[in-house]
């Protein structure tokens, strides 16, 4: 398992294996934070996601990163997920921080232009 560490070189084996592991943490992570399809992406699970995306594509590049900093970062930023979900249940003005309410676009039949401007 001396791939979780940072290393002078790797072998193909072990990136191979970091890939490997990278992708099944990634989705174990997201089977913790929930699914959700692309269209419905709160802007919570936005950052989470380019964060997450981010800190995980190091180590995967350079081989003198080790793993095992970016899984723990990656641990904290889903507690601290979990908690602005959890924050946003109980708290209304923190709600419509985070997820605002939506706008109409079309109202009557008619084009709703200041829901147009806002989009």
């Amino acid at each position: 398992m001396d791939f979780f560490y940072n290393q002078e070189s790797l072998t193909a084996i072990q990136w191979i294996l970091r890939a490997v592991v990278s992708f099944f943490f990634l989705l174990l992570v997201t089977k913790i934070m929930g699914q959700r399809s692309l269209s419905q992406l709160r802007l919570l699970d936005f950052i989470m996601a380019l964060s997450i995306g981010n800190i995980i594509a190091h180590p995967l590049s350079d081989q003198h990163l080790g793993m095992k900093g970016s899984m723990i970062t990656i641990g904290v930023l889903v507690i601290l997920y979990l908690m602005m979900v959890f924050l946003s249940l109980k708290w209304l003005k923190f709600t419509k921080f985070v997820d605002p309410s939506p706008f109409p676009l079309i109202k009557n039949g008619e084009i709703f232009y200041k829901g147009l401007t806002k989009a």
